[in-house]
């Protein structure tokens, strides 16, 4: 397995488990929207948009052509979320709404800023690890058509 692909591994897991388990338990996941901060009204859409979303992202990063897209928008989406997380913690909010929709129902909103931020790391490392080993493979390949042309 190719290192840059364990970061891609990371991150489909956490999307997809939490996608399916959004899916699943889909009138639970409608309700915990409803206790968010976002109107009530957009609640039945963002649980459907939401784990659409994420399944989209894991598609993205299992694919050769489409990962460092994916890893590009699981960074952009993963900093919103640290971003959403961090503005309940700060009470930027009037009332703070329930740390429920998370992956795991029994995280307060610290331990969700903390497995946010630890999922946005891992997409940026991911990132920054799928430049260099393109940035790397580029110069090697010109060196060896250098080779090859002296050779010949």
């Amino acid at each position: 397995m190719k290192t840059q692909n364990l970061f891609s591994i990371i991150l489909i897991i956490v999307l997809a488990i939490s996608a399916t388990i959004k899916i699943i338990h889909h009138e639970r996941t409608v309700s915990d929207m409803m206790m968010q901060v976002f109107p009530i009204s957009w609640a039945k859409y963002l649980a459907w948009a939401q784990p659409t979303f994420q399944l989209l992202l894991s598609l993205a990063l299992v694919s050769h052509r489409y990962n460092r897209t994916g890893l590009a928008a699981c960074s952009v989406y993963f900093v919103l979320l640290v971003i959403y997380s961090a503005s309940v913690l700060s009470g930027f909010y009037q009332h703070q709404p329930c740390s429920c929709i998370g992956l795991f129902k029994g995280l307060n909103w610290v331990e969700n800023l903390g497995l946010h931020s630890a999922t946005f790391l891992i997409a940026i490392f991911g990132l920054y690890h799928r430049q260099a080993t393109v940035f790397l493979k580029s110069i090697f390949t010109k060196k060896e058509r250098r080779l090859k042309k002296r050779t010949a």
